[in-house]
């Protein structure tokens, strides 16, 4: 009886520290993976609506962003761009920076888009950073857009990180008609 005693008190005790054992060993808890940006389906892309004057609606898929393109502008003050592509037009997302800016802190935020050309010499008396969307292979469409773009780097997507992820709501106005751009960019990888 000594014997059985003594095997069920072990048997309890060895039960009893292995659950206090589990219970006071720190988990690692799962990653958490964002379900905001479950639009982001391929490696690089874009997914544009266009709204033409009469009220229709063209879908503008894309599967190119070409970036970032760096160029000089007066006084020091440089740019860079992006080139978004989709359903054969090509969109500029074209940020026109101040000397010594940190142009990463730059794009990452909401921006108002400038809504007439910026010409080279108006970039010589600067003094804050000027965002342009256009769309030269846009053949109804020779304006810059208005409207706003916000731009995100480094982005934990359902597919993993990207380098950016973007917004655009913008109007082109030509003469009395509109045409509306609003939709997403992404991509994983950009130069």
């Amino acid at each position: 009886k000594r014997f059985i005693l003594m095997a069920c008190t072990a048997a309890l005790f060895l039960v009893g520290c292995e659950k206090d054992d589990e219970s006071t060993t720190p988990s690692t808890p799962a990653p958490v993976v964002s379900t905001a940006y479950g639009y982001v389906n391929s490696p690089e892309g874009s997914s544009l609506t266009l709204t033409l004057p009469d009220g229709s609606e063209e879908t503008l898929n894309g599967s190119a962003i070409l970036g970032w393109d760096s160029g000089a502008l007066l006084n020091g003050n440089y740019f860079r761009m992006l080139r978004i592509s989709g359903g054969g037009r090509t969109f500029y997302l074209r940020y026109n920076l101040l000397e010594g800016s940190d142009w990463r802190a730059e794009v990452a935020q909401e921006h108002t888009l400038y809504n007439t050309p910026f010409l080279l010499q108006f970039s010589a008396d600067m003094t804050s950073t000027v965002v342009e969307w256009y769309c030269p292979s846009c053949p109804d469409i020779e304006s810059n857009a208005s409207g706003t773009v916000s731009l995100e780097l480094d982005v934990n997507t359902p597919l993993g990180i990207y380098d950016m992820v973007g917004e655009v709501d913008a109007t082109f106005t030509e003469g009395f008609q509109e045409y509306r751009v609003a939709g997403r960019f992404w991509a994983e990888e950009l130069d």
